[in-house]
């Protein structure tokens, strides 16, 4: 490195025993994962609830609440879920149907019919700002 730098040397027992356990958390961000994937999973059951956010879905023939008629007994809904690690969380559904229904596409017997994309797999910005506390609070104060 050339030019100029700076050492900074800290003393304060409390701020290094701060850094050391800030350090020790971050090794393993599973609890916030798990924070965060509960976040995930309540703001996509939203999205059902809502038919659409925050752009309404196209509306089912029968005039139904698209996607959402078993609401969480064993429908798309209720099969959403989210596994932790600890660097990373994976939110989806383990219905094979649940990429046609996200991205939309030609379905049914021989293509036929084009289904609309109802995006159901959408965090929204209220939940990046309740993730972004959870991050604040898990690594500054080690709360879950």
């Amino acid at each position: 490195m050339s030019g100029t730098a700076l050492t900074i040397d800290y003393t304060d027992t409390e701020l290094q025993a701060l850094v050391k356990d800030i350090v020790a958390r971050t090794k393993d961000m599973t609890p916030l994962m798990k924070t965060w994937g509960s976040i995930g999973r309540s703001s996509v059951i939203e999205n059902f609830e809502a038919g659409g956010r925050p752009d309404k879905w196209q509306p089912a023939k029968d005039g139904g609440r698209t996607l959402y008629r078993q609401g969480m007994a064993g429908g798309l809904a209720g099969s959403v879920s989210y596994q932790a690690a600890p660097d990373h969380v994976v939110l989806g559904t383990n219905k094979i149907y649940g990429a046609i229904h996200q991205f939309g596409g030609p379905t049914g017997r021989n293509h036929a019919v084009d289904m609309p994309a109802r995006p159901y797999l959408m965090i929204q910005d209220e939940d990046l700002a309740e993730m972004q506390a959870a991050l604040m609070d898990y690594v500054l104060e080690g709360r879950k």
